[in-house]
């Protein structure tokens, strides 16, 4: 009755103001395993739903979204990444419309540093050739520098070794990342949703469909949809309903690296020809690379 008359009747008035399912008892219609920004954004597309959370990791210490490198890119070589990361940039600009007064976060500190990759030999210039082609084509600014070009935009550089370099000047650099995930939780819990500190241990099925969830302190959840949020981690919820899903958590190592010679707060996320990368975060640099 509240999502079919009283929300769409207070949402037609001038106040705006919308109570949907939480003013009474109703049946959970989603759980959501995990956190981070999938599991808000999930919340945020369904404001009629009533919606639960169950997140082991209620501090967030171990989620992917604190340990990230808060950062987003239009360089990508494939399409689809480059079209969602433009939705992405333009999402975490207008992030307050997003989430409104109730995200209670008013901006995210976007630094349009941009990404610089670098390459130290002619075939990687022709690839960061083409591949930005690609990407201007689809609206991005990429632009391929050679090494004269290099020096004279980041002088500090050491290009000894570098052929080339593609450069984004808009639309690419950093963000806060917890303010992303406090405004998305914050807008989410004043639409009705709610969080539970506890652990998902295990699914009753019937066939096909998810009928109930079991938590390690809250018992049985039952539910009409289910999404799994659980991240790097999602594969061993899958598990536990017979299924397998290719994807596992790995470590992954942050350094911070403080250079009294070497501050440029302006300089972009830059992926050396060795795989390091590295960038600035105030007055510092965070620098790791993807191990093999």
């Amino acid at each position: 009755f509240s999502t079919l008359l009283c929300t769409p009747a207070s949402l037609s008035q001038p106040v705006g103001t919308a109570i949907g399912t939480q003013a009474g008892p109703a049946r959970i219609a989603e759980i959501v395993t995990g956190a981070g920004f999938a599991s808000c954004r999930t919340v945020a597309q369904t404001p009629f739903h009533r919606v639960l959370v169950a997140e082991r990791d209620s501090t967030y210490e171990f989620s992917s979204t604190a340990l990230s490198t808060s950062a987003i890119r239009q360089q990508y070589s494939n399409p689809i990444n480059v079209k969602i990361s433009q939705f992405g940039i333009e999402f975490i600009r207008d992030f307050a419309r997003w989430t409104g007064p109730e995200g209670g976060v008013p901006d995210l500190g976007l630094r349009e540093n941009g990404y610089l990759f670098l390459t130290g030999t002619e075939t990687g210039a022709a690839q960061l050739e083409s591949l930005a082609a690609m990407q201007r084509a689809l609206g991005a600014a990429t632009e391929v520098l050679d090494r004269a070009e290099l020096a004279a935009r980041f002088p500090w550089m050491q290009l000894d070794d570098i052929v080339a370099g593609a450069f984004g000047p808009r639309d690419e650099g950093f963000f806060d990342n917890m303010g992303l995930l406090s405004g998305l939780k914050n807008a989410a819990r004043a639409a009705g949703a709610a969080w539970l500190s506890d652990r998902v241990t295990g699914f009753e099925r019937d066939g096909d469909r998810i009928l109930a969830a079991h938590l390690e302190k809250g018992g049985r959840r039952q539910a009409d949809v289910f999404v799994n949020c659980a991240g790097p981690r999602a594969a061993g919820l899958m598990r536990a309903m017979g299924l397998d899903l290719p994807v596992e958590p790995r470590k992954r190592t942050i350094f911070v690296v403080d250079a009294p010679e070497a501050r440029h707060p302006g300089a972009p996320l830059i992926i050396d020809p060795s795989g390091i990368w590295m960038r600035p975060e105030h007055g510092q640099w965070l620098a790791a690379t993807v191990p093999a």
